[in-house]
């Protein structure tokens, strides 16, 4: 159950920073804890107040709410299971880095083998001896 949701607003220099704060109680094997967490990937504040708004108006207090925990950890709950998506963007962007550097790696050691086996085999040139005549 949701104890409290509420947005709180914090100023840091000329900007308003807005953080969702949801806290909720569960129960485990008839053992209760209590949480704020409401995602794994949920940023800490934002400038936009109609993003932590929405976090609070999902989760009115008062309301019933599913808790997802951890088994082996029954400390660690989320609201909010998953990636988001701006990790799944994140991801996206790292997999794509990676694959281009791969790209790179690969195609440097075939250029540079093509650059090696050039220089180690130059052409063969016909050396024609010249033979000097004396008059006399």
């Amino acid at each position: 159950m949701v104890e409290d949701s509420t947005v709180y607003i914090r100023r840091q220099g000329m900007k308003s920073l807005f953080t969702p704060v949801v806290h909720y109680q569960y129960s485990v094997n008839g053992k209760v804890f209590t949480s704020d967490r409401i995602a794994i990937s949920v940023p800490g504040s934002s400038t936009d107040r109609s993003w932590a708004s929405a976090f609070v108006l999902k989760y009115p207090k008062g309301s019933a709410t599913s808790v997802r925990y951890d088994p082996s950890n029954h400390d660690f709950a989320v609201l909010e299971p998953g990636l988001s998506m701006d990790d799944k963007l994140l991801l996206f962007a790292s997999a794509f880095a990676t694959l281009f550097g791969l790209v790179a790696i690969v195609v440097g050691k075939i250029l540079g083998k093509k650059r090696a086996t050039k220089s180690q085999n130059p052409k063969h040139y016909r050396v024609h001896s010249m033979t000097s005549y004396k008059q006399n």
